[in-house]
């Protein structure tokens, strides 16, 4: 069982990280960067998958569209 608060917190630290990535390197990360950019990659991939299937909750996409997604 995953704790209260636990996969909130988990997407913080995930979208934490991309925008530091965004602010830093001026782009969003790509496939054939090094492992943590491209398991950001993979992150932001899947929550635009959850955007456009509409389970995305309208609070994280606000957050998505502040860098520009």
């Amino acid at each position: 069982m995953v704790p209260p608060g636990a996969r909130e917190r988990a997407w913080n630290r995930r979208y934490t990280a991309l925008f530091r990535f965004v602010a830093e390197q001026g782009r969003f990360p790509k496939q054939l960067g090094g492992p943590v950019e491209r398991g950001l990659e993979r992150w932001l991939y899947t929550q635009r998958i959850k955007l456009s299937s509409a389970e995305l909750d309208h609070e994280r996409e606000d957050l998505l569209d502040l860098l520009g997604e």
